[in-house]
């Protein structure tokens, strides 16, 4: 599953000036955090330096992004990479106790874990130690703090029903699925697919139904049978450690006996934040072929 990182840049002629932050997945999508690195405070320590980076952050998604892992990487002025080990928490503490020149934690340590909240701005700091001088880290051309971020939730379900009904030259198919979210956080629904592998080895996508939609087949077509579960739509949120019954309906272009066919049903369910998860049909739940 793909990870997210945000970069903040320090230039050498506006130290402590954060000049921007961009977040980026490596699957290519852009994604809703920025910040810009407020502070930075250096001291000697042997061969090595200390750095203290304070920075201000927004997420602008509407769910938290837990932190794996912060790391903070420099370039110095001959273009090489150094990266520095980083600080815990109670590495910090004992820096700024013994280390009183650098002068006070005015941040909390952005650390394993730690979650920034949706739509909220925060302060937090990072720390660690460069292996290169001081004097070398005073020429450096950049300093660079990535966060990254836990894997996004993945859901684990299968497919409790299947009904379908004829309309027209098409198939009109329910199924109700059951889907646990094992993840810490909300898996928050950006879109819902249903296909089918027809005999032919094609896959055939279904025009997915909207909850008023499927409201409407239910009352008009009764030989389906009652709506026995919420439709999982756009926006709705699979809490986080929980299972949870729900169901995705569409239309089909071709006829029921031709659905009776099929070699799988298969839902796709994916999050805002590009992560997607897929439920198929078991053997064992398929019609027997006649």
């Amino acid at each position: 599953m793909g990870r997210w990182f945000v970069p903040f840049f320090v230039g050498l002629t506006v130290v402590g000036l954060g000049i921007f932050g961009a977040l980026y997945m490596n699957r290519g999508s852009h994604v809703g955090l920025k910040g810009e690195i407020l502070k930075v405070r250096t001291i000697a320590d042997g061969d090595g330096t200390i750095v203290f980076a304070d920075f201000r952050v927004t997420n602008a998604a509407s769910i938290p992004f837990v932190v794996q892992t912060v790391k903070m990487t420099m370039e110095t002025i001959v273009d090489e990479a150094a990266t520095a080990v980083m600080f815990s928490k109670s590495d910090v503490e004992k820096v700024t106790k013994y280390l009183k020149v650098l002068g006070l934690k005015y941040n909390d340590v952005l650390s394993n874990q730690d979650k920034l909240p949706p739509m909220e701005t925060v302060d937090g700091m990072a720390a660690g130690r460069f292996p290169v001088p001081l004097e070398s880290f005073q020429q450096r051309k950049t300093v660079r703090l990535s966060i990254e971020k836990v894997d996004g939730a993945e859901l684990k379900g299968e497919i409790l029903k299947i009904r379908t009904i004829a309309d027209g030259d098409g198939t009109i198919v329910f199924a109700d699925f059951r889907v646990t979210n094992n993840a810490a956080i909300p898996f928050v629904v950006s879109s819902v697919n249903m296909s089918a592998e027809i005999p032919t080895d094609e896959v055939a996508t279904a025009v997915v139904f909207s909850k008023s939609d499927v409201d409407k087949v239910t009352k008009y077509l009764k030989v389906l049978g009652p709506k026995y579960n919420d439709v999982l739509s756009i926006q709705d949120k699979l809490p986080p450690v929980e299972t949870v019954d729900r169901m995705a309906a569409g239309r089909f272009p071709f006829p029921p006996k031709f659905f009776q066919q099929r070699k799988t049903l298969r839902l796709r369910i994916e999050e805002v934040d590009g992560a997607a998860s897929e439920i198929v049909e078991k053997d064992s739940d398929k019609p027997a072929a006649k």
